[in-house]
């Protein structure tokens, strides 16, 4: 009788590296866009005029912004991260809007037929 062990060391055998890490940053990705909110460390529309344009802080910027900020002051980690959420949003949209039409569609094709 196979262990648990064994059977998930069958199917990584047989998976390709690339799939794994492609699905592994899909995961990653769904789970910024789900917790968004709780990962940003600012808000993302908040300006400071004060601290614009700093560089990122691995290359001297200021801790507080860690990936640096834009022409406005805003943190540029917290845009991103806000992004992800957005792109997401509109993509699964999308999807469901050409589902939805293209359904419809053929439904209509296939009825005058």
């Amino acid at each position: 009788m196979l262990k648990q062990g064994n059977i998930m060391q069958g199917i990584f055998r047989k998976v390709p590296p690339l799939i794994i890490i492609s699905i592994a940053w899909l995961v990653f990705v769904f789970f910024i866009a789900l917790f968004h909110k709780h990962l940003m460390p600012m808000d993302y529309k908040a300006t400071d005029l004060v601290n614009r344009l700093l560089p990122p802080s691995f290359m001297g910027g200021d801790s507080k912004y860690f990936f640096g900020t834009d022409a406005l002051g805003r943190d540029t980690l917290s845009r991103l991260i806000r992004s992800v959420y957005t792109s997401l949003t509109i993509a699964f949209i999308g999807s469901i809007i050409t589902a939805v039409l293209g359904t419809v569609i053929g439904f209509i094709a296939a009825h005058f037929k």
